[in-house]
């Protein structure tokens, strides 16, 4: 393996940290998740790289920012991630919004989920527009709002055109390794019906409780089988899991109504319709299922030329044989790689564990690197 200079790229590298911290300033929880101020940001700051910049207001607390370098009419590939970070609800030990750096690790909330990441790509952007020709295959950048909550933001963009290129990353924390996709989810609700009436005589009522307690566990052994027999070779088991049950009015009444809400995480090319009724199919009569949400999984073939291209950024870039692994939680590349049939790869600064906890933080170095590959990736990438 030839050696590799760690220090090329270096005031690229300062300057995506110094955006990382820029960024993680802005208090955008969500909810609310207002994203006016930080989209406001990333839109001036692109726009002063010389990028075409467009920023879209999706609701009142949601905003997307899309920027473009070169060809607007074939993007050659897609850097992407999503502004908005998950509430602050533990003590920390600092302002969360208040980024610093101590022993190497940049603390604050979004630092590894997944502020980090659209500086590493903002600050690859800036030296790509000063020395890649993008005439012929350009370049976007697309940050989008509420990936924590529903996807409003990849909702609204998609159909407008910003996620189709040749290619895309989601820069969500893998700590550089290439993740060739990720399970999706599914949301179904789960209810049962009864008869209401004065809970000292329970015998004249239908206690919807007790039927959902008996679908509980009927779900729970479906569940169980569920992991050990559908399986992707990539992507792992299918899972379920009852995450809440609201049921009931008050303790004198026997409750005529009980919810449980479910969720179903998707392997690559299942149908969360028919998975509803699979669902329904697990717990019979007692109940009835019907889907609410869903994202479908996104899987590339390890042996598609985007992967190769990535795989030798990463070598280009770190010096070592790039890990080949899939992100464990829920991302948007669905929206690029199943609604709008873009070959997408997650590749981003930080380790995962980090996210959407007390004292987040970021090894400083993750965000060296990623810079650097994604800057080895542009040149390689929109070239060929």
């Amino acid at each position: 393996m030839k050696a590799i200079a760690f220090t090329k790229y270096e005031k690229i590298k300062d300057m995506a940290i110094d955006i990382a911290q820029e960024l993680i300033r802005f208090d955008n929880q969500n909810p609310p998740g207002s994203d006016q101020k930080i989209a406001a940001y990333i839109h001036k700051k692109l726009e002063s790289f010389g990028m075409q910049v467009t920023t879209h207001q999706v609701d009142e607390h949601v905003y997307c920012v899309r920027a473009v370098y070169g060809n607007p009419d074939h993007i050659g590939l897609i850097f992407s991630g999503h502004l908005d970070v998950v509430p602050v609800t533990q003590d920390w030990a600092r302002d969360p919004f208040d980024p610093v750096i101590i022993d190497g690790r940049m603390y604050g909330r979004g630092s590894c989920d997944m502020k980090s990441g659209l500086a590493a790509m903002m600050a690859a952007a800036s030296y790509i527009t000063q020395h890649i020709s993008c005439e012929k295959r350009g370049l976007a950048l697309v940050f989008n709002g509420d990936e924590e909550i529903s996807n409003k933001g990849m909702k609204a963009i998609s159909p407008m055109g910003w996620l189709r290129g040749d290619a895309a990353i989601i820069g969500e924390p893998t700590e550089c390794e290439i993740h060739l996709g990720n399970r999706g989810a599914s949301i179904h609700h789960v209810v049962t019906k009864g008869k209401a009436c004065h809970a000292s005589r329970p015998w004249l009522g239908d206690n919807a409780i007790y039927k959902m307690a008996e679908a509980v566990l009927r779900l729970r052994d479906y569940a169980d089988k569920l992991s050990k027999t559908v399986v992707d070779k990539y992507l792992g088991p299918a899972t379920l899991s009852v995450g809440v049950i609201r049921g009931g009015q008050h303790a004198n009444i026997v409750p005529d109504e009980c919810t449980a809400a479910v969720e179903r995480r998707l392997l690559w090319k299942e149908d969360a319709a028919e998975v509803s009724r699979q669902i329904q199919q697990a717990v019979g009569d007692l109940a009835t299922v019907s889907l609410k949400w869903h994202c479908p999984a996104s899987l590339l073939n390890v042996d598609h030329p985007f992967v190769s291209a990535l795989s030798n950024s990463v070598r280009d870039a770190l010096g070592k044989e790039p890990v080949i692994n899939v992100f464990p939680a829920s991302t948007e590349g669905a929206f690029f790689s199943v609604y709008n049939n873009v070959p997408t790869l997650i590749c981003g600064p930080g380790n995962v564990q980090q996210a959407h906890t007390a004292n987040e933080w970021i090894e400083v170095e993750q965000i060296r690197k990623a810079v650097h590959i994604y800057i080895e990736l542009a040149l390689r990438w929109l070239k060929e």
